[in-house]
């Protein structure tokens, strides 16, 4: 993907920062789509995922996790990516 996060240019910052981060809780197992959706509702935001929250754990794809390892690598978040890439290990995915 270099693409130098040129989806970041077509959406605001912001809502790719969400989406990712949420997708990461979820990839990790940190919070539940419920939670997640709780917290999104409080504020009144829209949830944006890059997975399928209806199917949990099933939708996560090594492509996938390497989207968002690269995202915060972008942003220089390496403790994020290093729990991913150990994620990846867990799954028998590197």
């Amino acid at each position: 993907m270099n693409r130098d996060m040129d989806y970041i240019q077509e959406y605001d910052e912001d809502i790719v920062y969400r989406a990712m981060y949420d997708t990461y809780l979820i990839i990790l197992s940190k919070n539940s789509f419920e939670e997640i959706a709780a917290r999104h509702e409080a504020f009144d935001e829209d949830i944006v995922l890059f997975i399928n929250a209806f199917e949990g754990q099933e939708s996560i794809t090594p492509q996938i996790v390497e989207e968002v390892i690269h995202y915060f690598t972008y942003l220089e978040e390496y403790e994020k990516c290093a729990e991913l890439v150990k994620f990846k290990e867990e799954q028998g995915w590197v």
